[in-house]
């Protein structure tokens, strides 16, 4: 028992020294209130974030606000979006670009690291209305304080069948951009894909990309036939 009352004693006499040279403070020793810890924070409630039932890109799409647009989107995903204000300005008989669905989402697969920037890659789909085509957003958070944005917007087709993947609580590693581990590195597949679109046929890599995805979104440019996938 004398041991312990010297423990305690010692202890008291560390606290004392550590408080008279300002190493704490009363509010670090004395209890405090537990408070609910915050809620997970989700990048689609931003990037979705209504004001009197219009979400802010329907809002920017329709007012072809280039500042408000630039809050949620950036990158290609804004590059694209501002060409479309411009087009529209000087032809209003062009089309806003297809607005992101209500949801809700039906993928979500975050990048799989601890630095920044990361990504979030997710599709939305609206359950309500089978004729609006699910959307694929890439979405980036440059640093800790930023919010996220859209930096990819892709439609998809109405009848896109959505691949397993690993759980959000899981992610997924974001491949390099020279990596090897598909036929094509990323960086690659741009510029095959860009040839085709210039090509059509004669390109190199056209048999390399599904048929059916090519036709669909490639006119002929030259009327010449379709070859066969392999």
């Amino acid at each position: 028992m004398a041991k312990q009352t010297g423990d305690k004693s010692r202890n008291a006499r560390e606290l004392e020294g550590a408080l008279a040279a300002g190493l704490l403070t009363a509010d670090d020793i004395l209890p405090k209130e537990k408070k609910p810890a915050p809620e997970a924070y989700d990048p689609f409630d931003y990037v979705e974030d209504e004001d009197g039932g219009v979400t802010v890109v329907e809002k920017a799409d329709a007012d072809r606000d280039t500042a408000l647009i630039a809050t949620r989107f950036d990158g290609a995903a804004l590059e694209l979006r501002l060409a479309n204000y411009a087009i529209r300005g000087a032809d209003p008989s062009i089309g806003a670009l297809p607005a992101i669905p209500d949801g809700p989402v039906k993928l979500t697969l975050p990048q799989q690291t601890d630095t920044w920037p990361r990504t979030v890659f997710a599709v939305i789909q609206d359950d309500k209305d089978d004729t609006i085509p699910p959307v694929a957003l890439f979405l980036e958070q440059a640093d800790p304080r930023s919010d996220y944005k859209v930096s990819y917007a892709i439609t998809l087709e109405p009848s896109a069948v959505l691949p397993d993947v690993a759980p959000a609580s899981v992610g997924a590693a974001r491949l390099a951009p020279g990596s090897g581990l598909l036929k094509f590195t990323p960086d690659d597949a741009a510029l095959a894909y860009g040839d085709i679109l210039e090509k059509d046929v004669e390109s190199d890599a056209f048999l390399d990309f599904e048929a059916d995805m090519v036709s669909r979104w490639t006119p002929p440019l030259r009327g010449s036939p379709r070859r066969s996938a392999r």
